[in-house]
Formats: C-alpha cells, sequence, structure tokens
C-alpha cells in the first residue's frame, strides 16, 4: 500500500530511492546501471519526493532556487529569477515559482 503525503509526496518512493544504487560506489555495476535506466521514473520520482522534504525541513515550506553569479548578493539573485517581484506584485498576490 503506497502512503501519500498531503502534498502528493509517496512514502515508499522516498524509502526506496537508495535501493537504485549499491552501498558502495565501486560496487555499482552495469546491472544497477540498466536497472536504474529501465525506472527511470521511479528514480526521479523518489529523488524529487525527498529533496522536497529535505528542503522543507530545512527552509519551510517556500523555498526556490535561484543563480548567482560571483560577487551577486542574495536579493540581486532572487529578483533575476523572479522578475515578479521587481514587476509589480502586491502583498496580496500568490506567486508560483
Amino acid at each position: 500500500m503506497t502512503t501519500s503525503l498531503a502534498d502528493g509526496r509517496q512514502v515508499d518512493r522516498i524509502q526506496n530511492y537508495s535501493a537504485f544504487w549499491q552501498k558502495e560506489a565501486e560496487n555499482d555495476g552495469k546491472t544497477d546501471l540498466n536497472n536504474r535506466l529501465d525506472n527511470y521514473q521511479n528514480v526521479v520520482n523518489g529523488y524529487y519526493d525527498g529533496a522536497t522534504t529535505l528542503y522543507e525541513w530545512g527552509w519551510g515550506s517556500c523555498f526556490h532556487f535561484c543563480r548567482f553569479y560571483k560577487g551577486e548578493g542574495f536579493y540581486q539573485a532572487v529578483r533575476q529569477f523572479f522578475p515578479l517581484v521587481v514587476i509589480g506584485s502586491s502583498p496580496e498576490s500568490y506567486l508560483v515559482g
């Protein structure tokens, strides 16, 4: 039975993600690679379900990624990645990232 979280992530995908790799990298072989390729959707879904859980634990339910250039400040980087914030959203607006 699959247990789903309220946001759609599936607990079993998170728990089984590491099953696609050997514990030691040098033991990871062609069979493991083929298994990951054959189950690509499960590998990707497991990774992103787990990564989302980790990022929400660290930064809360609202987190975003953006590119930083050398010497660039946080707010400058975020403004470049999310131009709607600069263009004219109001405090009551919902922005989808």
